[in-house]
């Protein structure tokens, strides 16, 4: 759909999103977009002064905008759990969550507060469903319990970058098609060769 907008948006009056990684970039636009649908929209970031600056934007773009922030670290699952566990508390569904946050490409290494490595410890807090509180925990359809004919998504934001990261569309460890990709990720993948190891 070459010609789609944000205008194209159908109305969000009554649903309700999550959303990681507001503050800028694809997380700040869409929290901008669905609010202005008419979204109940949570961001969750760890950096509470640059969220109240993205709601300050987005309230100044739609003044009525229903948002609120929720801190969130996911280098720390019992910060993902305390959010998930306050996020459930306050609404009674989520309809949309966009697991957004993330990072990339990290010089040195350094570990989550859990002992993982901070990249992949991110991107696993982020993309399991059964860390959140506030979605269900079954293998059942993604349906709401109040609405069953009404779905509801989660969404996981990715990079073009995992073109670099030598897992492939077949499996982990699948080999790089793309010279030149293997080329932009070779000192990232030297240093993380070169990172200390437990017991080391």
């Amino acid at each position: 759909m070459p010609d789609w907008t944000v205008k194209d948006i159908p109305p969000k009056t009554g649903r309700i999103a999550v959303i990681t990684g507001p503050n800028s970039g694809i997380g700040y636009e869409a929290a901008k977009a669905l609010t202005g649908a008419g979204a109940k929209v949570i961001i969750a970031s760890r950096n509470e002064r640059r969220g109240a600056e993205a709601m300050a934007s987005i309230r100044a773009a739609t003044p009525n905008a229903d948002i609120a922030f929720e801190p969130l670290d996911f280098a720390s699952l019992d910060s993902v759990a305390r959010t998930a566990g306050r996020i459930a508390a306050a609404v009674p569904r989520i309809d949309l969550l966009i697991n957004n946050a993330g990072v990339m490409a990290i010089p040195d290494r350094h570990e989550t507060e859990d002992g993982f490595e901070m990249q992949m410890g991110q991107i696993m807090s982020a993309i399991s469903p059964g860390r959140c509180g506030c979605c269900p925990r079954s293998s059942a359809p993604m349906r709401h319990a109040s609405s069953p004919s009404v779905a509801w998504r989660i969404v996981a934001a990715g990079s073009i970058s995992t073109t670099c990261s030598g897992v492939g569309t077949t499996g982990l460890g699948a080999p790089i098609a793309n010279r030149s990709s293997r080329r932009c990720c070779s000192v990232w993948n030297s240093t993380a060769s070169r990172a200390p190891r437990a017991g080391d």
